[in-house]
C-alpha cells in the first residue's frame, strides 16, 4: 500500500494557481521600450531576472549610467554595463588561442555572479531566440576552476543581447550632460554590450 500525505484536490488547484500567477508576474512581463540613458540614484542590485527570487549579478553603485531598453512590473531592463563579464561552461567552447573561444554547441551563457560562483549561476543570460550558435567566438576574461582546481568554464565579454534587472524606482532619467560625460568616459564609441547595439529583445524577459 502506498504511504504519505494525500493532498485535498481544492488546495492542489489552489497551490497551482498561484504557482501559475507567480511566474506570470515574473516571465513574460517586460514591455520594450524606446532606449534610453537612466543613473542609477542609489546604489541598486543587478538582478539575473525581473524578479526578486532572481539572484543579484552585480551592484551598481550609485551616480552609474546605464540604458534602459525595457520596463514592466516595477522593473527595468538594461544592457550589461562595461565591465560585467558574462560565464559560459567549458563544455559548450573551445579554446582558439590568443584569448579567445570557439562556440562549439549552442548557448546562452550564464548570468555570472561572483558571491555565487559558475555552478550557482544558474540563470540563463541570453532570451530565447539570441543564443550563441556554433562557431561563435567570446573574448576570455579569465578561465574559472572547481573546487579540484579543474578548469569548469570561463567568463567572456558578453554579447550585444545581453541585459540585466534593476527596479524601476532605483533609477532616474539621465540629464543630456550626464549623456555626454559617460560618452566621453567610454572614448565617444560605446561598446556593443553598453549600447546593446541594434539587438531587439521584444517584450520577453
Amino acid at each position: 500500500m502506498a504511504s504519505g500525505l494525500v493532498v485535498p484536490r481544492s488546495i492542489f488547484l489552489a497551490v497551482s494557481a498561484a504557482l501559475l500567477a507567480f511566474g506570470a508576474r515574473s516571465l513574460g512581463q517586460m514591455q520594450a521600450v524606446e532606449a534610453y540613458y537612466a543613473v542609477v540614484a542609489e546604489k541598486a542590485p543587478m538582478r539575473s531576472g525581473d524578479y526578486h527570487h532572481y539572484y543579484a549579478v552585480t551592484d551598481l553603485s550609485a551616480g552609474r549610467v546605464v540604458r534602459v531598453d525595457g520596463e514592466g512590473n516595477g522593473w527595468s531592463r538594461i544592457a550589461y554595463p562595461a565591465g560585467v563579464p558574462a560565464a559560459v561552461v567549458v563544455g559548450d567552447v573551445r579554446e582558439l588561442g590568443g584569448g579567445q573561444l570557439e562556440v562549439r554547441r549552442k548557448t546562452a551563457l550564464k548570468s555570472y555572479s561572483g558571491e555565487r560562483g559558475l555552478m550557482r549561476s544558474w540563470q540563463r543570460l541570453l532570451p530565447a531566440g539570441h543564443e550563441l550558435e556554433v562557431g561563435d567566438r567570446l573574448d576570455v576574461v579569465e578561465p574559472l576552476r572547481d573546487g579540484t582546481g579543474s578548469l569548469a568554464g570561463y567568463l567572456v565579454t558578453p554579447p550585444s543581447a545581453a541585459r540585466g534587472y534593476v527596479e524601476s524606482a532605483s533609477l532616474r532619467r539621465a540629464t543630456p550632460e550626464e549623456i555626454a560625460s559617460y560618452r566621453e568616459s567610454l572614448g565617444g564609441a560605446e561598446t556593443p554590450a553598453s549600447t546593446g547595439g541594434e539587438t531587439d529583445l521584444g517584450g520577453d524577459s
